[in-house]
This record gives C-alpha cells, sequence and structure tokens, in this order.
C-alpha cells in the first residue's frame, strides 16, 4: 500500500513522524490492517484522515483509535467581471514596515482556537505556537502569495492571506477581523478586494474553507457569493 503522505512541515514541527492520507482512499474493515503496516512500516505516529462526510465507517474508525475532531466545508466561487477592489484594502508587504507586528502575531495566535489542532486536545498545547510559525511564515512570503490588511492608524483591522493554485485558482487561506472592529463590514471588504484583485490577474475562481461550527464566517461566505463544494470530516490518529 502507498497510501499515506509523509509531511515534513509538520513532522518538523511537532518533532514526530506526521501523514496524511492521500486520494480517494476510504478506510473500512476490509484494508484497516493493511492501512495499520503502512503505518507502522513509514513509522508514523500522527495521521490526517479527510473522508466526505458519512458514518458507515464510524465504527471501523473508533476502534482503531482514529478521533473525530472537526466538519470541514469546502468553498468556491466564480470571480465575477463586476468584482470591484477596495481602496481601505491594501498590500502587507508594501506597508509592513508600518504595521504593529507584535499585535497581527496575537491576532494569528487568536485564530488557533478555532483550529482542529486546538479542538483536538493532544495538540492543543501545542495550536498557539503553530499559529506563530504561520505567521512567521506569512509575513515571510512562504505560506503565501498575497496579504492583504486594513488599518487604523498602524492597527490591523483584519487581514487575508491567499495562496495561487494554478493559473485559474486561488485560495483563500486565512480570514481575521479583530474583535474591536467588528460589525463594520471589515470581512466583506476583504472578500470583494480579494475578488476584485484575483479577477484583474485573470483567476477565474477562488476556494475557501472553514469548520462547520464557524458560523459567522459560513454566512458571511455565503453571501459574498462562495458556493459549498464539499463537506469533509478530519479525523485525527496518534499512536
Amino acid at each position: 500500500m502507498n497510501n499515506i503522505l509523509l509531511l515534513d512541515w509538520d513532522s518538523e514541527f511537532f518533532k514526530e513522524a506526521v501523514g496524511k492520507i492521500i486520494g480517494d482512499f476510504f478506510i473500512e474493515k476490509s484494508n484497516i490492517a493493511d492501512l495499520k503496516k503502512e503505518i507502522d512500516n513509514k513509522k508514523v505516529n500522527i495521521l490526517y484522515y479527510y473522508q466526505k462526510l458519512t458514518y458507515e465507517n464510524l465504527d471501523v474508525l473508533i476502534k482503531n483509535d482514529f478521533s473525530l475532531i472537526d466538519i470541514e466545508v469546502d468553498f468556491v466561487a466564480d470571480l465575477k467581471k463586476d468584482s470591484e477592489t477596495n481602496s481601505e484594502v491594501v498590500d502587507f508587504f508594501t506597508v509592513k514596515d508600518k504595521v504593529d507586528l507584535v499585535l497581527l502575531e496575537n491576532q494569528f495566535v487568536n485564530l488557533s482556537v478555532f483550529s482542529r489542532f486546538y479542538k483536538d486536545r493532544r495538540f492543543r498545547e501545542s495550536s498557539a505556537n503553530l499559529y506563530k510559525k504561520w505567521f512567521e511564515n506569512s509575513v515571510s512570503k512562504k505560506f503565501c502569495d498575497y496579504f492583504f490588511i486594513i488599518l487604523d492608524g498602524n492597527i490591523p483591522k483584519g487581514f487575508t492571506t491567499a495562496k495561487i493554485i494554478d493559473s485559474e485558482t486561488v485560495d483563500l487561506l486565512l480570514i481575521f477581523v479583530d474583535p474591536k472592529y467588528r460589525n463594520e463590514g471589515i470581512a466583506s471588504k476583504l472578500i470583494n478586494h480579494n475578488f476584485g484583485y484575483f479577477k484583474k490577474l485573470n483567476y477565474k475562481k477562488c476556494l475557501s474553507k472553514t469548520h462547520l461550527t464557524n458560523k459567522p464566517i459560513l454566512n458571511c461566505y455565503i453571501k459574498q457569493g462562495f458556493k459549498i463544494q464539499n463537506i469533509k470530516q478530519i479525523f485525527h490518529y496518534r499512536k
């Protein structure tokens, strides 16, 4: 079997071998023994598994120490011709020296409490450091290609990061609005700016994802024209 991809970045961060199940592999009684052999052969200690929303194999997963951590909603939006950029939104990399980076790092850390790693009690203590690393790799442009921000002086009111998938597709990775500035339409301004900016660069669609329990972002995405593409269960396995 060759259904597990080893994840170098995650393995380095957690100081353990981390992998994820790839492709459309579906865990069931007939293949769980072979999968466990592959886990042992590749010396994997932590394994991520995503599957489409179903409960037909839940008994197999539970018996073999897979924990259901979250339910993820995948979105896609077609970039329309009338998408416009917003003058309040600026490119982070052009104003980086003017931004309160300590506060921005804290905002990244605040996002960690919504992550699947925070929801998994075995990773909860590591989740804040994980998002600090995400911050470092975002401001250095390692984790993202686009980073847009709305400022109040040097204070980030909200931001988004995005990454190029291919010549037609961009993935909106993160969106955050500081609680002090909520109910000002910040999220809508950021999303619309991303749409307008990407459209000018001839991208055709924008992807994003969030968790089923994140009702404010779910509502915001749907309001801004995102369509639900897929709903997946996220399982973690740890020896």
